[in-house]
């Protein structure tokens, strides 16, 4: 069941590239407090609600986070992996619950493309619960083990969302 979760946190990922709040970062730059402000600004422009915001960054980028003062101050509370299984380190000063992937698409090959989106920017509807099973194939000589799901996604609210570049 890991690769499907894989093959759909990647399908879901790759629509960050298509988010239309603003595209803000550098490609091979670290991710500092001013493209988080700009993002947080796009949001505003786009009227996007402050409520439910979400900011999805690789291992690096919460590297780069950490760096910034105001993030490590005791109003930023780090929630670890015994606490939440789901990606959570906790909530961010601009407002975002802040979450970690490694699974986050890169653009051309080398930089991921992260973002800072509202609830409704991207839409995931899973229409079967993952399978598992497991059975014989005699002919093969062999046990065969599979795993699938059916799902789908897309970009319902592509203005409800900025792509940010990170640096690796």
């Amino acid at each position: 069941m890991y690769s499907v979760g894989l093959a759909i946190d990647t399908f879901v990922f790759s629509l960050y590239s298509s988010l239309t709040a603003g595209n803000v970062g550098t490609q091979g730059a670290a991710i500092d407090d001013d493209v988080l402000l700009a993002a947080v600004e796009n949001l505003d422009k786009a009227d996007v609600p402050r409520e439910n915001r979400k900011l999805v960054l690789d291992p690096e980028s919460i590297t780069d986070l950490m760096k910034i003062d105001k993030m490590v101050s005791d109003s930023y509370v780090q929630l670890g992996a015994v606490e939440q299984s789901n990606g959570l380190i906790g909530k961010s000063r601009y407002g975002c619950q802040v979450f970690m992937s490694n699974n986050l698409t890169a653009q051309n090959t080398t930089y991921h493309s992260a973002a800072m989106l509202y609830k409704e920017a991207i839409a995931l509807i899973v229409s079967k619960d993952d399978v598992v099973d497991y059975f014989d194939w005699k002919e093969k000589f062999t046990n065969v083990c599979r795993a699938q799901n059916l799902f789908g996604a897309t970009a319902v609210r592509p203005t409800a969302g900025v792509c940010i570049n990170t640096r690796s």
